[in-house]
């Protein structure tokens, strides 16, 4: 269900107790603790709106009925009647992650800079400059990707520090359904890699990044973690981050399967349009009890980050917002990405993992660092491996 005409300085829990103090669903197949229904609820205030998920469509319709049109705050007059409605499908690919796979964002961006380029190249007409083909055919959306973008980003969420814990011991993640298909068809078509930016709900920071190691179906219908390698134990695991003799630091895959990480924002499945590549229809291999499947991820990089120092980091994938606006699978800008990248290694003070004290990495030794900088006018500064003073991890 969706909640408009929340009050600004609503919170969740006075979202639960209202939908909570409605009448109840009297169904004798519902147990006593659930007659309401509510599975779960997440306000998004900025939005001044709210999303509640119920068990059954019978909770929701009834939901609706007791709660549409009237006030939070009854004793407050300033305070505007709810609006509650169902949540429709549709509405996802208007929105969110669905409005960046339906809307032909990519086509938009390669004829962006085809225009750029005539222009700074002084050709006399743009038309030169072929824009990709109209059609939503297979072969031409994957052509698209392939010739024009080597790299992908997208940012996912994790439910709690705990799923990035396991991730960088197992060297695993999985993610909603809504989000495979894509990040599966982005690996088959990138050939410089899909990087993956973490983030734990409530955190404030960004946990690090990832790059895709694996696809998330295997071509025949296996699970790609049937075939990862054995376990590391934690230390080896992490100790790879520091070791790698160049390049970017990447530790050993393992077998295990990582926790879901459900988007705070995301909360019903969202339909890949734009697309009928055949990548996006193959069969689901088997599943976690969370209902993801598992995927290699090589973590590069596991120290915090602050939101406040990316507010410069625009998303012209997401309206121009600050890349910290995100929901679970939000696709990234190439130019954003690459400089999320450079700010998550430019060290201003030494710190510690996200993920805890056990988690505590130095700082890599020189001649370790992140890939070339897209803007060249800025070096990102080395520390001293012999650094190693934690700092809280920001809440």
């Amino acid at each position: 269900m969706w909640v408009g005409n929340v009050p600004a300085d609503a919170t969740e829990g006075e979202l639960w107790v209202f939908f909570s103090q409605r009448p109840p669903l009297l169904d004798d197949k519902s147990p006593l603790e659930s007659v309401t229904g509510i599975e779960s609820l997440h306000l998004i205030a900025r939005s001044n709106c709210a999303f509640v998920n119920f068990i059954s469509n019978e909770h929701l319709q009834h939901a609706i009925a007791h709660s549409n049109g009237l006030p939070l705050r009854p004793s407050d007059r300033k305070c505007k009647p709810l609006v509650c409605r169902v949540r429709m499908r549709e509405d996802d690919a208007k929105s969110g992650v669905g409005a960046q796979r339906g809307g032909g964002l990519h086509k938009a961006y390669v004829k962006a800079l085809q225009a750029e380029k005539a222009a700074l190249e002084g050709l006399a007409s743009r038309t030169r400059s072929p824009s990709p083909s109209g059609s939503s055919t297979s072969s031409t959306t994957s052509d698209l990707f392939a010739e024009h973008f080597p790299k992908r980003y997208f940012i996912l969420k994790a439910h709690d520090v705990f799923s990035l814990e396991e991730s960088i011991r197992t060297g695993l993640w999985s993610t909603q359904g809504h989000n495979e298909a894509v990040l599966d068809q982005a690996y088959r078509t990138s050939s410089e890699g899909v990087y993956i930016f973490f983030s734990a709900n409530k955190s404030g920071s960004w946990a690090g990044y990832a790059r895709m190691a694996g696809p998330i179906f295997n071509q025949d219908g296996a699970s790609p973690s049937s075939s990862a390698p054995p376990s590391l134990p934690l230390h080896e695991a992490l100790s790879g981050l520091q070791q790698q003799p160049s390049g970017l630091p990447v530790p050993a895959s393992a077998d295990s399967v990582s926790p879901v990480s459900p988007s705070s924002a995301s909360l019903s499945p969202l339909e890949s349009t734009g697309s009928s590549d055949s990548s996006l229809q193959r069969p689901s291999p088997s599943r976690t009890e969370s209902g993801g499947i598992p995927f290699r991820v090589e973590w590069l990089r596991t120290e915090p980050l602050p939101f406040a120092r990316t507010r410069q980091i625009l998303n012209s994938f997401n309206s121009g917002r600050e890349v910290k606006i995100s929901r679970d699978g939000t696709e990234v800008e190439p130019v954003a990405g690459e400089q999320l990248i450079q700010e998550l290694w430019r060290d201003l003070q030494p710190g510690a993992s996200p993920l805890g004290s056990s988690f505590n990495l130095t700082h890599p030794a020189p001649g370790v660092g992140p890939p070339p900088a897209s803007n060249r006018g800025r070096r990102p500064s080395r520390t001293s491996p012999s650094h190693h003073v934690p700092i809280l991890y920001p809440t």
